[in-house]
């Protein structure tokens, strides 16, 4: 299928995968915050939801959800029918990326018909993790490359709720940094293990779609749905694995 067509009918489709992904983890992610209160005095006139969100004990609450529901160690399909659950039961849940893009994957894993037959062929549904130092999970959507041509995916599209971006792969590490200054600006913080890191500054952060090397966990495709245990790592930026 023509590429500009392929996206021109599937990113309206991601988007909402990220939309009903992002409004099941209502309390947002543990590993961003505002170290420095006064960044978000402003909303506490004008939004004092989100100021409550981002205070300290807004803060300790999503990382003591986020705990709780991880000490459960649930399959990713089980995490995703543990937050469209307590989502109807008006349950509130905080989540980073990895439960963003569990969610996301098995979201559009149950829609996979429906994307199919709007493109008129076969769609292959990956979730990828950038491994140490970038540490990012976010969902692959696009086509089965030729048999023999070594490629892991064509027509690779962008899911990725946690940093609430939809886009054709070429476009990702713009993107991403651009996400990423913001992010910077406004004055949020990310999280890795004990420390903190700034995400545009800290040049991991900003360069994480080109230094990422990356590891398939859950794929959808013909039908099935598999967990991949290869230890093989790969590179968004390789066009000769991605395109």
């Amino acid at each position: 299928m023509d590429s500009k067509q392929f996206q021109k009918l599937l990113l309206p489709k991601l988007r909402e995968a990220m939309l009903y992904t992002r409004s099941r983890i209502p309390m947002k992610s543990a590993n961003k915050f505002y170290p420095d209160k006064r960044m978000i005095d402003g909303l506490m006139m004008t939004n004092p939801d989100k100021y409550r969100m981002h205070s300290l004990g807004g803060d300790r609450n999503r990382s003591l959800n986020l705990a709780a529901n991880r000490k459960l160690k649930l399959a990713p399909q089980q995490v995703y029918r543990k937050y469209e659950q307590d989502h109807r039961n008006g349950i509130r849940n905080a989540g980073n990326c990895g439960e963003n893009a569990m969610i996301a994957f098995w979201y559009l894993t149950e829609h996979i018909r429906e994307l199919e037959k709007l493109v008129k062929t076969p769609i292959k549904i990956l979730t990828i993790f950038l491994k140490h130092p970038v540490d990012h999970s976010l969902v692959l959507v696009g086509t089965e490359p030729p048999r023999g041509s070594g490629k892991i995916m064509e027509n690779t599209l962008i899911c990725d709720p946690w940093g609430k971006i939809v886009c054709p792969l070429a476009h990702y590490s713009l993107e991403w940094k651009m996400k990423m200054n913001k992010w910077s600006n406004r004055g949020l913080k990310g999280k890795c293990g004990r420390g903190t890191y700034d995400p545009f500054y800290d040049q991991c952060s900003r360069e994480s779609v080109r230094v990422g090397r990356l590891l398939i966990s859950e794929q959808t495709y013909s039908g099935k749905t598999q967990r991949i245990k290869d230890t093989k790592t790969y590179s968004l930026i390789n066009k000769n694995e991605f395109s």
